[in-house]
């Protein structure tokens, strides 16, 4: 195991312990038998759970990657440029319509709360 990975799992293990610690009522004599017995469990499984969430990960960003090379193989570069070009125009437009109903909601709300006051 290199350093990095050593020290990233030796972190995971310290966050975990003091999540356990937080969750674990201070004054219950119990906390240090939970402790003792769940801690041993429960790290190695929320490790493997990670592991689990990170390979999937991967496999969802290389599939992805091979998508859009296939895509690009088709259409050529110069036509992929220019629809992903659109597709981000497109994307950047309907998160600034989101933004603007987000802003604009309230005002008209608070313009029909004093319409209905007059």
């Amino acid at each position: 195991m290199s350093n990095d990975a050593a020290f990233a799992q030796e972190l995971l293990q310290q966050s975990i312990a003091a999540a356990i610690q937080r969750m674990l009522p201070e004054d219950d004599s119990t906390s240090g038998y939970l402790q003792a017995s769940i801690y041993p469990t429960l790290v190695p499984a929320m490790e493997e759970l990670l592991r689990e969430a990170m390979d999937w990960e991967f496999r969802i960003r290389l599939a992805e990657i091979r998508r859009q090379v296939r895509i690009r193989q088709v259409l050529g570069d110069e036509r992929y440029t220019r629809i992903r070009e659109l597709v981000r125009r497109r994307q950047e437009q309907q998160r600034l319509l989101q933004q603007q109903n987000r802003t604009d909601r309230p005002l008209q709300q608070r313009q029909s709360d004093r319409q209905g006051q007059g």
